[in-house]
């Protein structure tokens, strides 16, 4: 899962307007996918994958399956959608959740679907 989630950070960096809609941001968040954290850092116009997962003071976080994640991030599904059903729990405010769900959206690798594919990982 931490090469699809890199793909998408890639994806986001290289999209101008994703990245104009993140430029005067600045914070962490944590993807915690099936127990697995994955930690994320906005700053200056850019998403970037922290190598080393640390705690962070207040997790910004989304917890959920792994499959469920796929589904986003390949845009079969929507943020909002998963968390209103409880399928994602999340301490994003709502705000928060929107942008993530434009950039989870919008920042979709054309070939991600057929990466997943070929990695048994749809």
């Amino acid at each position: 899962m931490i090469e699809l989630v890199n793909l998408w950070v890639e994806q986001v960096n290289r999209k101008l307007t994703l990245r104009t809609l993140i430029k005067n941001l600045c914070f962490s968040f944590q993807l915690r996918i099936e127990k697995r954290d994955i930690i994320l850092e906005i700053d200056k116009g850019m998403i970037n994958l922290e190598a080393t997962p640390r705690v962070l003071p207040q997790p910004k976080r989304l917890e959920g399956s792994e499959e469920l994640f796929l589904s986003i991030i390949l845009g079969e599904k929507k943020l909002r959608e998963a968390v209103k059903s409880n399928e994602i729990t999340t301490t994003f405010s709502f705000r928060e959740l929107l942008l993530m769900e434009t950039l989870f959206y919008l920042g979709k690798p054309e070939l991600l679907s057929e990466f997943a594919t070929k990695t048994n990982l749809y």
